[in-house]
């Protein structure tokens, strides 16, 4: 497109010579100028397509990150799937440990079972109680992970979840 442009300017110059002779010469000027481009070498096409290039790539890297919270979603929500498996394996043998305790311990007092069944029951018992621990806390970890990539991670789910 053309433009048009006001110019203007002065300008003042003093020139000392052979005395007694000094030169002042002030210039003034004013203008308008008219710029009609003929050429312009392709610039706009190039920046047109540059622009087009780049919002392709935005548009792939958005679809990326689609994909990938997509996909952080699904992989959580599978491992808290596990997870709560777990919880319920290690709930039965939590119980069943606690059982076998008691029935050592039973079989003790009775006269009937020896002390080294009675320790490697309760010893079976502690590590079973460890098992329930380390899978609760597993299963709370995975917990907000998944509400994090569900995007729904705040104070209240950390205090919900510690209770």
């Amino acid at each position: 497109m053309p433009t048009i442009a006001l110019t203007g300017g002065i300008t003042r110059d003093h020139q000392t010579g052979q005395p007694p002779s000094a030169i002042d010469n002030n210039n003034s000027r004013i203008g308008i100028q008219v710029s009609i481009p003929l050429f312009e070498g392709f610039s706009r096409s190039y920046r047109v397509r540059i622009a087009r290039a780049e919002a392709e790539s935005k548009a792939a890297d958005l679809a990326n990150t689609e994909k990938q919270i997509s996909l952080d979603v699904w992989r959580n929500y599978q491992m808290l799937t596990t997870d709560t498996e777990n919880l319920t394996a290690t709930d039965e043998l939590l119980n069943s440990a606690k059982q076998s305790a008691d029935v050592a311990k039973g079989r003790y007092k009775a006269g009937v079972g020896t002390i080294i069944e009675l320790l490697n029951a309760q010893s079976a018992l502690a590590k079973a109680e460890q098992q329930r621990v380390q899978a609760l806390a597993d299963w709370r970890i995975m917990r907000l992970k998944l509400a994090n990539s569900l995007g729904r991670l705040g104070l209240w789910m950390i205090r919900s979840s510690i209770s």
